[in-house]
């Protein structure tokens, strides 16, 4: 499994946090979802490049796509947020 973090747009509070990991939980594709409300970022695990591709079209369908549809890879598991908005949705 590779490591992913999609940087989405109108992730503005603990509700949208909770409505975009119900969502994901629902699609067999990811795993081990952390959200950084700070960064409005998504960091998942995920199989193939069209397994992102896949999640990037139901986060817009979802009404929060991804912020210059650009993906960073990334190697940490954990998102360091300030102001105690760090938050890890299993």
């Amino acid at each position: 499994m590779r490591r992913a973090t999609v940087l989405v747009r109108n992730l503005y509070c603990i509700s949208c946090a909770n409505r975009i990991k119900n969502e994901l939980l629902q699609l067999e594709k990811i795993s081990s979802i952390y959200m950084c409300l700070r960064e409005s970022s998504i960091s998942f695990n995920y199989n193939t490049a069209n397994d992102i591709s896949t999640i990037e079209n139901y986060l817009t369908f979802l009404g929060y796509p991804p912020k210059e549809d650009r993906i960073m890879n990334k190697n940490n598991l954990l998102c360091y947020c300030q102001n105690s908005k760090n938050i890890s949705l299993v």
